[in-house]
């Protein structure tokens, strides 16, 4: 095959250019990354008549609708780690403090004195498909209940819902997960659920697989590409943990090989 060709419609476009939405079209690519969630991705190739029947076959991570909370409060809470995961009975999911991890907020943090929290909710579906105001009166009593020296300190609170693109993990055989390099030549693709070697997910993994994505076609054509920064090793008791688990599943194999064994002789 020489090159891809590429079918789109615009869901938006500029101002300044005489296209509408919904305008469809088709260009020629020597080269493609696809850089978007497992879903869309799977569609993309599900319909597309050269690679449909490989891609029917292969494993795509359910992508998920989530809910963002941002709530401020006119004090701060006690010192603490700059984000976390909620356990237990909440709603919430994880946090992050952002007046101590982005600047803008450190800024109004340093002029005011408060404290601005980000909450993510990823489920279950139930949940999201509450209204706005039962969702945030959920995730803000979880957050008092966390932090008691903010109850009656909240001045603003904001929810936006994202569409169903946040990748819900799943196991299954690697060579029925697409990688960066595809099965197919010149067709890249990145993204969280893109699989890799990387011990990143979501955000990091999304980069770390975009600028692999670019590196390979930058090697395609005999260019210079990004070094990735190694990722630092893991904790002792970590690692410890992560080599029982690799002892214990070489173990597993073996006695499933001798078995095998026994019932053919």
């Amino acid at each position: 095959m020489d090159g891809w060709r590429i079918h789109y419609r615009l869901s938006s476009v500029s101002p300044a250019r005489e296209r509408k939405v919904g305008d469809t079209g088709s260009i020629l690519a020597r080269q493609v990354i696809l850089a978007t969630d497992a879903s869309n991705a799977a569609a993309i190739l599900r319909a597309s008549p050269c690679v449909a029947n490989v891609a029917a076959g292969l494993y795509w991570p359910r992508s998920m609708a989530t809910a963002v909370v941002r709530i401020w409060f006119d004090r701060t809470p006690k010192p603490g780690p700059e984000g976390g995961i909620f356990s237990g009975d909440f709603v919430s999911n994880n946090f992050f403090w952002l007046h101590r991890i982005q600047d803008q907020y450190v800024r109004w943090h340093k002029a005011t004195g408060g404290s601005a929290v980000e909450i993510h909710v990823y489920g279950p579906p139930a949940l999201l498909e509450e209204p706005d105001a039962a969702l945030l009166a959920r995730v803000i009593t979880d957050v008092q209940s966390a932090f008691p020296e903010l109850r009656d300190h909240r001045i603003h609170q904001m929810l936006r819902r994202n569409d169903p693109t946040h990748t819900l993990f799943g196991l299954g055989r690697a060579e029925r997960h697409l990688g960066i390099e595809t099965l197919w030549p010149d067709l890249f693709c990145c993204g969280d659920w893109v699989r890799h070697p990387s011990p990143a997910f979501f955000l990091e993994r999304a980069c770390v697989t975009g600028i692999e994505a670019a590196n390979s076609v930058l090697k395609s054509r005999h260019l210079k590409t990004w070094p990735l920064l190694d990722y630092a090793p893991p904790e002792p008791l970590v690692g410890l943990i992560e080599r029982l688990m690799h002892w214990g599943r070489q173990a597993l194999r073996r006695r499933k090989q001798r078995h095998s064994a026994l019932d053919v002789v």
